[in-house]
């Protein structure tokens, strides 16, 4: 695989390849070209990711493999028990570890700061050819109850290459083995997808007129409660006198003109043959913000009170 320049985004070198049997173990193979003369500091690793793009930081990757061979071909094992259900889209990124830090350049660098004992900074750049390789392999058997090849108490054991399988078992049968290397292209690309929302004026509009009669009901609702609530009640009079010997119902029914409501306070005389009241008010303590005693088709009564 002969690298270009990296793109901005990027900082490992990165391939993807796809797996389609289940519960397989996973081996990997890489080499350098031989005409790559590696540097006495080279510090070059690779990690993996299933369904996301791996890198260096331990959150950002699943597996990590240190290359400390380049020139020979080495092969890296992912047992079956770190696979179970995952096939799919996997991805592995090469990076060159550098003990700089960023505060040098970080155009070509990115610090990650200590990791393991080391300054974990990498460059944007891996400048070598090389090979790699994903074998995907898998031990099966035959289960007559179902009827179907099944991998239950089977797993396959780290070796080398296409050729062999290693099988390991818990129970006696006649098995079958699989092995599958699925391709890893040189070049690997992606674009952030970012789904914008087109402005719609007569949505927005619509949003706005629903909000303000939703808000509108819900006034007219609360005052509607309260008004359910104080209906039947009997209102006391605020000038009421706590010594008065008598008490009397008024009874005041307002009309049922729509909007025939008031919150202004009401005043009244009241002559009788012994005495009279004057100036007394509808006004009640009882009465708080959004209770009126007089709205539009109601029968509101009160409590009045004399010394006679």
């Amino acid at each position: 695989m002969q690298q270009s320049d990296f793109s901005s985004y990027q900082i490992l070198d990165l391939h993807a390849f796809r797996t389609t049997n289940w519960n397989n173990s996973l081996q990997f193979q890489i080499i350098a070209s031989e005409d790559y003369n590696i540097p006495a500091n080279d510090d070059t690793y690779m990690f993996s990711a299933f369904q996301s793009l791996p890198g260096p930081r331990s959150l950002d990757h699943e597996w990590e493999y240190e290359l400390d061979s380049l020139h020979a071909s080495t092969t890296y094992f992912v047992d079956a028990s770190s696979l179970v259900n995952n096939t799919g889209l996997f991805y592995v990124g090469l990076g060159k570890r550098n003990d700089a830090t960023g505060s040098a350049n970080n155009t070509y660098l990115v610090d990650y700061g200590k990791y393991d004992n080391k300054q974990w900074s990498f460059n944007k750049a891996v400048p070598m050819d090389y090979q790699v390789a994903a074998i995907s392999k898998g031990c099966y058997f035959f289960a007559n109850a179902s009827d179907v090849f099944s991998s239950e108490g089977m797993a396959p054991a780290s070796e080398a290459g296409m050729q062999f399988v290693n099988c390991s078992s818990n129970h006696l049968t006649l098995f079958s083995v699989g092995s599958f290397s699925p391709t890893i292209d040189a070049d690997f690309q992606y674009q952030y997808n970012v789904n914008e929302v087109e402005k719609n004026i007569k949505a927005m509009i619509t949003a706005i007129f629903l909000f303000i009669l939703y808000g509108t009901l819900t006034v007219l609702a609360i005052i509607s409660e309260r008004s359910d609530l104080s209906r039947g009640r009997l209102r006391f009079l605020s000038d009421n006198e706590p010594n008065d010997g008598y008490m009397y119902v008024l009874a005041v029914e307002t009309g049922y003109r729509m909007f025939a409501t008031t919150d202004s306070s009401i005043s009244f005389n009241l002559s009788g043959t012994e005495g009279d009241q004057i100036f007394r008010s509808f006004n009640s303590e009882e009465d708080g913000d959004w209770e009126f005693p007089f709205i539009w088709g109601t029968t509101s009564r009160f409590v009045m009170t004399t010394a006679l």
